[in-house]
């Protein structure tokens, strides 16, 4: 029994799944927060640029 829990601690075989994992999570996490963040400038630059034709 201890030699088969000794075994199961040194395999590392999924631990670089469970790396690769958080890797495209935290790489997904930063998108969506960039994208939103960038929406929202985009967004006002639009509003701005159209409230700057209707005035003239």
């Amino acid at each position: 029994m201890k030699t088969h829990l000794s075994k199961l601690f040194r395999d590392s075989r999924g631990a670089t799944m469970v790396e690769y994992g958080l890797m495209l999570a935290l790489i997904l996490v930063l998108g969506y927060i960039g994208y939103t963040q960038l929406g929202a400038k985009v967004s006002k630059a639009g509003s701005d640029a159209t409230g700057a034709f209707g005035s003239h």
